[in-house]
């Protein structure tokens, strides 16, 4: 069956199903590895990054124009004009700030994060 493509079962279930030293090396790596404090931290970290940039500019994206704070106005200026659907429905604002925010590389998301929240504070050029 694998020869003439009609094999179905995944590769890897097949490999991991009799492997006892395989499946070994698996569980010290979830234990060990992908659950290790430090690599936790880093996830948290990171959700929360991910989580106040969405904050940050969706609140601001769907408030009426006319109802906005000055400090939404300033987050709205941040998004760059290809991710801003001002004049779209809101599915549409939102969508572009997520396009925006899932675009950005980890330094970058990083980066402005502490500069909204005021961690960091200096001119970028």
């Amino acid at each position: 069956d694998f020869v003439n493509g009609k094999y179905t079962t995944p590769l890897y279930d097949v490999i991991t199903k009799d492997s006892i030293a395989l499946q070994k090396i698996i569980d010290f790596s979830r234990k060990y590895i992908y659950n290790h404090r430090s690599v936790i931290e880093i996830e948290n970290a990171g959700f929360n990054v991910m989580y106040e940039l969405l904050m940050h500019f969706i609140f601001p994206i769907l408030t009426d124009r006319s109802a906005r704070t000055k400090s939404e106005e300033k987050a709205i200026l941040l998004i760059p004009t290809q991710f801003l659907y001002e004049n779209e429905n809101d599915y549409k604002k939102v969508l572009g700030v997520l396009d925006y925010v899932s675009g950005m590389t980890d330094n970058y998301a990083i980066d402005l994060y502490r500069r909204i929240k005021g961690i960091e504070i200096g001119m970028k050029i």
